[in-house]
């Protein structure tokens, strides 16, 4: 009986921690892009938005001109994604690698 009771104990304690530590994560995690994010500036190289955000959660290829604050500031090859719970920040590049706008999303 004592080892069917630490079994129960144990599985209410996966039950209750493990959606704990998921949500922990995706807190954190949203954080760090959020801060990177601010970060990031017009003109600065893909390593340097690496550097700031970490690798990308997805890579997408673009094209058209890009808009930034109602100015053309180039024409996009790439974007790069991050992506968190419901939350998704975004960097454009050009052909060179560069900065050439970013976004952020909220789906809900």
């Amino acid at each position: 009986m004592a080892r069917a009771y630490k079994i129960v104990v144990v599985v209410i304690l996966v039950i209750i921690l493990a959606p704990s530590v998921m949500i922990g994560a995706c807190v954190v995690r949203a954080r760090q892009y959020s801060r990177g994010h601010e970060q990031v500036e017009i003109g600065q190289t893909k390593r340097s938005v690496v550097d700031a955000l970490g690798e990308p959660s997805e890579v997408q290829v673009c094209s058209g001109h890009v808009y930034t604050d109602g100015k053309v500031t180039g024409e996009c090859a790439e974007k790069y994604y991050y992506h968190s719970f419901l939350e998704s920040w975004g960097v454009l590049f050009d052909r060179e690698g560069n900065v050439i706008g970013k976004f952020y999303h909220v789906s809900g």
